[in-house]
């Protein structure tokens, strides 16, 4: 409870310890549950005995019986400290239990004895015992169990003992019964006594054998010394103390409660010891309660913050128990409504305990060194008795008889109307029975003396009741009193009126249970302020841990990686404003976060945060180093400081460049640096979806968020590296919550019936479709196909798709998917071979299209050819009024279940893309549901998509591009897509955007090129998205395109193996305009979220720096699943779930990627990698802006048989010669290498485009392989001729 305090660093050798499921733990488990319930057994057995022999002095039996208990812990803690580490703590607890069958023997003959004073030694005995194995018991935990488990079980121990003694209060005070208070059935008591012991016994030999942790400590003769020298070794450690204190205080305010509820019923009402066992039972079910909710909500590791939550149950519970009315049972012996509020509220005042006590426990093992765990248990159990003991006395004073009863006292005589004369003449009758007592006369019983002078039922009650009052008074004055048990039952129909008055002439105490109750409340409010004062920050965690939990669910992963003691710096992304608290949540150490001090404009509120632990960044130079340094001096001082080094929080959900600074709190410390990542926290209202913060509605009730650590960054340090760290744990992230992602089929059906009766969907044959109407054709569509043309999904899984980008070719592969088929939109740009191919490689029997799109084409193709058209006819009428009621009115979450959308999995395969075949024959590459998904929502998080924009799809559905972004965007975002069957028609796509007023467009820029010529300036008005990818974007292209339409392309990259989206750009309408650079031209952008790149060395392997090019890889949810039916292929590229691109690339220090050509589009001369790309570039720009809308240059290699390759330049006619162009590339200061041969220039009437409008390189290369000569002859660089 000391401010600082924290677990401790997790133990040598962890691994080798148990879990709480092994046999040591269990045997541990059960041989507490039964000593526990043998010791409360003998205990309320004796104190029974006690109280019927005694009935004048409850209150004193009562504390015997505690003091007896609790007596030994301090007269032996040397003692039991001594043994426990002396020896191993197995052989303490068995030696014990042995112990227990010796003394349960010896106290069952002292109770045929009668000699009560005896029977209680018994009891010091059985304490003795029980304060030997204590500190045996608590200090194996931790030699048993793993650190990670032992928060759990202190609460399962704790469950054990509460259950075991509740069961050992209810059997103790039953056998006192059954066997008339010691009188007879001994046997009976004897058999369950000896048996418990007997059985704890066995399972203590379940224990495995234990270290001696201190074999040469000698034997403490002197125990008052050892007592003293273990508090003084308690004292050392602040925060240990501390929370031996407040378990002590715990324990002792629990003692009290115990002793005070057995007269709480007796005051109430209640006729029998039985009438108190309901009240006991729900005390300690709400303990068990409590421990099982602070081992839960501990998650893990010591959470102190639970603390003031128990200490506020503690004093509310107590307080309400005061003011509780009386009695709680009706005068027909049953439970009343105030039985019920005084059982809810013991119940809670148990769970609260249990919040109180776990952490506690758990601290004290935790912190506890292993040499010295058995002193300091020992040394808290002394505090800990010893204030039991304490307060014991003081419930014996507090209820020793001082005040006179008298029966109007009770609540059934005080509300009677009884006339003056009537009571006068009861004083008499009252007077001459006890003249009659008192001269041993015979005399009639109260209750016939009652009958005799009453004339009606409340007459009767009160003479009875003055009668029986004035009979046992004068009992218990001559000391010869009557049984309380033996007066009840003499008088069946007046049982709780009897009680009472039996109550009432044993005299009043000092203080009622009720006062005592408010005694215990009022003692609690200090503690919980001082819990309050010494811990702020972990109680003001752990509450706003428990409303987090309310309205999320919160997952954390890898909290083993956060050092448990000493310094270190962890550093985040930045998603939300919450990103702060949720990261003080995770660890039971107090973090401390490097805030922004302008949130905080109140001078009240700053210095709250800062009390708190927040380290507040003030603005300017000086502002930000004040800081600094205040994070690394309390990094030096061993606390763990959080910083979110991005700056502030992503609008894109993008992770931003990192700021240096953060190195200075570091740098020159061995503290490590611990990378943490927040994901699914996207779409709370506390961040930037949807393009705002807070003025939103949640999406769901308790979002799932995740917290992940990774390993911890030694130094030497560097900003690249740690940024790295972070992106890819990212990645990891994606990857643990996989089984989560919702799929794009599921989407489907939830979007369009968002746009029930708002266009959705439209396309260049006049179709424009509603969201409702559209998902009707998609439903009747799907049924068509399952009844005409598809076999079952086993037998046909794999569905080919030969249609444009069109209404019809959306509506086709919305009802494959709702039908869990796999659609493979095949390439019509291809030739007839390549396509069967395709066909044969996926087992494709189908191939859906349409007879107008077939017309176009002559293709021979080795599957049956299913024409749309020859579908028009088929739908029934039944077809199509049910698919109209399950589009419009039947529930997605009834549809999911309906068409075994739940039984998809995110790892299926959705779709087979197969690749340009640009560089080699196509390869199937299987994109699952997870890939497509994590892609639109990336989209989502980066560009802000609304009801109001609309995508222009040009690109077809065979290009990874057009299928995610043109046509899973339209089904998994509120957005509208309009179509065109050619991204060749620059008019007609004007048009089309225009008429749709069109907002989004991905493209080429080649096809950007012919857009800017021949599209009109009003037709793309409306364009606020250009995103260009497949080749690499030229800046006049960009200044044209803006200069023209009024809106500046972006780039972006990706491949068909990656879904196909890695990285992009953010475009100028959707850019926030603040202290963020979201993009930066002659990059692709940063990787979208949770995808993670990194540059390996092309010859190494080994991780390459900042700004330093290699070979690109990528990690991520939208890596594939792999190529299809082509293992050896796909695990060329593919490996520990990082995907090869084949592209060199390097990231800058604000994390973005620069692509700086393909491997294949690299020639190695001389020692060197020659770029293609980098001599394109510098050629293009000798040539100027290009005047027509193909490319005028491409560079490509030959083989060369003394350099290795040769470089080839083809081109279409240019303005300048070879020469020139030679000369000039030397005067832009290109390196000899790069500069090809006056020879090595081929003109050609077209460069080889693929139908994607990529460049087709294999044919680039065999051109250049049919005109130059592989032997070299006329091979010759610029550089050999010089």
């Amino acid at each position: 409870m000391a401010p600082g305090a924290h677990e401790p660093t997790i133990r040598e050798h962890d691994d080798e310890l148990n879990n709480l499921s092994s046999m040591s733990f269990i045997g541990l488990v059960l041989t507490q549950f039964f000593g526990a319930a043998n010791d409360n057994i003998f205990r309320w057995f004796a104190i029974g005995i006690g109280k019927e022999q005694q009935p004048e002095h409850v209150g004193t039996i009562l504390m015997a019986g505690t003091a007896c208990m609790v007596a030994p812990y301090l007269i032996f803690a040397p003692h039991a400290a001594y043994f426990a580490d002396r020896y191993s703590k197995r052989s303490v607890i068995v030696a014990c239990k042995i112990a227990e069958i010796v003394i349960m023997v010896l106290g069952i003959m002292l109770a045929w004895s009668g000699q009560l004073f005896w029977l209680f030694s018994v009891v010091f005995f059985l304490g003795a015992q029980s304060a030997m194995y204590g500190p045996a018991k608590l200090g194996a935990i931790p030699e048993i169990l793993k650190t990670k488990h032992i928060s759990s079980a202190n609460g399962i121990i704790g469950l054990a003992t509460v259950v075991a003694t509740a069961l050992g209060t209810v059997v103790g005070n039953l056998l006192s019964d059954w066997t008339h208070q010691g009188e007879t059935n001994l046997w009976l008591a004897g058999l369950i006594m000896v048996g418990f012991a007997a059985v704890g016994i066995v399972t203590s030999l379940w224990i495995q054998n234990l270290p001696i942790n201190q074999p040469d400590m000698k034997f403490p003769w002197n125990p008052f010394r050892s007592v003293i020298k273990d508090l003084k070794a308690l004292r050392v450690n602040k925060a240990i103390f501390y929370v031996a204190m407040g378990s002590a205080f715990f324990w002792t305010l629990a003692a009290l409660a115990q002793l005070n509820i057995d007269q709480f019923a007796a005051e109430s009402g209640t006729t029998t010891q039985a009438d108190v066992g309901p009240l006991l039972a729900v005390l300690v079910v709400g303990t068990a309660v409590g421990c099982i909710l602070a081992g839960y909500w501990s998650q893990g590791h010591v959470e102190m913050g639970i603390l003031p939550l128990g200490a506020t149950g503690l004093a509310i519970c107590s307080f309400l128990l005061f003011l509780c009315p009386s009695p709680i049972v009706g005068a027909d012996g049953n439970w009343n409504f105030v039985f019920f509020v005084a059982s809810f509220l013991l119940f809670f005042m148990g769970l609260s305990a249990g919040l109180f006590e776990v952490p506690l426990a758990s601290f004290l093992q935790h912190r506890a060194p292993a040499e010295k765990r058995g002193t300091i248990l020992a040394a808290t159990n002394f505090l800990t008795f010893g204030g039991i003991l304490i307060v014991s006395v003081v419930f014996s004073v507090l209820r020793t008889p001082v005040y006179e009863g008298n029966v109007n006292n009770v609540d059934q005589v005080a509300g009677l109307e009884i006339s003056p004369e009537f009571s006068k003449q009861v004083r008499q009758k009252s007077d001459e029975l006890r003249s009659d007592i008192v001269a041993g006369n015979p005399y009639d019983s109260p209750l016939d003396i009652a009958k005799s002078i009453a004339s009606n039922e409340d007459e009767k009650t009160y003479a009875f009741a003055s009668l029986l009052m004035t009979q046992l008074h004068q009992a218990f004055t001559d000391q010869n009193p009557i049984d309380r048990s033996e007066v009840i039952d003499k008088y069946p129909d007046y049982k709780q009126l009897v009680a009472e008055i039996y109550f009432q002439a044993t005299n009043l105490p000092l203080m009622s249970s009720r006062q005592i109750f408010l005694l215990c409340g009022v003692v609690t409010i200090p503690i919980l302020f001082y819990i309050l004062y010494l811990l702020p920050q972990n109680s003001l965690r752990f509450l706003v841990w428990l409303a987090s939990e309310t309205f999320y669910r919160i997952r954390v992963h890898d909290r083993e990686n956060l050092p448990a003691e000493g310094g270190a710096l962890l550093v985040s992304n930045h998603v939300s404003w919450l990103d702060g608290v949720l990261l003080m949540l995770t660890s039971s150490r107090p973090v401390r976060m490097l805030v922004w001090g302008g949130n905080f404009k109140s001078e009240w509120f700053r210095r709250f945060v800062e009390y708190h632990g927040a380290i507040l960044i003030d603005k300017g130079p000086k502002g930000i180093q004040k800081a600094l340094q205040r994070g690394r001096e309390a990094i030096e001082n061993g606390e763990l400081v959080c910083v979110f080094a991005e700056g502030g929080i992503t609008r894109s959900g993008q992770i931003q460049g990192f700021k240096p600074g953060l190195l200075k709190m570091v740098e020159g410390t061995s503290a490590p640096v611990i990378p943490v990542f927040i994901d699914e926290l996207w779409d709370s209202i506390f961040t930037f979806s949807d393009g705002k913060f807070f003025w939103k509605l949640p999406r769901s009730w308790q979002t799932p968020i995740s917290i992940h650590f990774g390993e911890p960054i030694e130094p030497p340090y560097g900003i690249h590296v740690i940024r790295q760290a972070v992106q890819q744990l990212g990645a990891i992230a994606f990857e643990r919550r996989v089984e989560r992602v919702i799929p794009p089929a599921k989407t489907l059906l939830r979007v369009c019936k968002r746009r029930l009766f708002t266009s959705k969907v439209a396309d260049t044959t006049g179709a424009d479709l509603t969201g409702g109407v559209f998902l009707t054709r998609i439903l009747v569509l799907r049924r068509l196909l399952k009844r005409h043309i598809l076999k079952s999904r086993k037998e046909e899984q794999y569905v080919g798709v030969l249609l444009p980008p069109s209404v019809a070719g959306a509506a086709v592969n919305g009802a494959l998917a709702l039908d869990r088929r796999v659609a493979v939109n095949l390439n019509y740009t291809t030739s007839n071979e390549v396509m069967n191919y395709c066909i044969k490689k996926c087992g494709i029997t189908s191939v859906l299209t349409s007879r107008r799109f077939m017309e176009k084409f002559e293709w021979d193709l080795d599957c049956e050819v299913v024409y749309l058209e020859d579908l028009k006819d088929k739908p029934t009428l039944w077809d199509k009024i049910s698919c109209a009621f399950t589009a419009f009115v039947t529930p997605s979450w009834i549809l999911d279940r309906a068409y075994g959308l739940n039984k998809i999995r995110p790892d299926d395969t959705l779709t087979v893309i197969f690749t340009s075949g640009s560089t080699g024959v196509p390869k199937g590459v299987q994109l699952t549901h997870a890939n497509i998904s994590s892609n639109v929502q990336a989209i989502q998080q980066m560009v802000h998509l609304n009801r109001q924009d609309v995508i222009i799809g040009i690109l077809p559905f065979f290009h990874s591009f057009g299928y995610t972004v043109t046509l899973w965007t339209l089904f998994g975002i509120d957005v509208k897509s309009a179509y065109h069957f050619s991204p060749l028609e620059p008019k007609v796509i004007g048009n089309l955007t225009k008429k749709h007023r069109g907002t989004v467009i991905l493209a080429t820029p080649t096809f950007l090129r012919s857009y800017l010529r021949r599209v009109d300036k009003d037709d793309f008005a409306t364009l606020q998205i250009v995103v260009a990818g497949a080749e690499k974007l030229p800046s006049d292209l960009c200044e044209s395109f803006e200069e023209k339409f009024g809106v500046r392309p972006v780039e972006g990259y990706g491949a068909t193996e990656l879904s196909p989206l890695v990285s992009v750009n953010i475009p100028p309408a959707r850019s926030i305009d603040n202290f963020q650079i979201d993009r930066k031209e002659g990059t692709v952008g940063r990787p979208i979220p949770n995808v993670a790149a990194k540059i390996l060395d092309l010859d190494t392997g080994e991780a390459k720096g900042v700004n330093e090019p290699g070979m690109l890889y990528i990690t991520g949810p939208n890596v594939m699943k792999g190529y299809l039916d082509q293992p050896e292929e796909t695990a060329e590229v593919l490996k520990d779930g990082w995907y090869k691109t084949g592209d060199v690339a390097l990231i800058d220090e604000e994390g973005f990627l620069k692509i700086t050509g393909r491997v294949s589009r690299f020639s190695k001369i001389g020692g060197e990698m020659i770029p293609h790309v980098r001599i394109e570039e510098a050629i293009e720009q000798i040539l100027g802006p290009c005047e027509t809308e193909e490319l005028a240059v491409a560079v490509t290699a030959v083989e060369h048989p003394t350099k290795g390759e040769r470089i080839v330049v083809v081109h279409t006619p240019l303005q300048f010669t070879p020469e020139d162009i030679c000369q000039r590339l030397k005067q832009a200061g290109l390196p000899n290498l790069f500069i090809p041969s006056t020879d090595s220039f081929m003109e050609v009437e077209k460069i080889p485009i693929l139908g994607s409008g990529k460049l087709d390189l294999r044919e680039l290369k065999a051109i250049a392989t049919t005109r130059f000569a592989t032997n070299g002859s006329a091979a010759s660089s610029s550089s050999e001729s010089n």
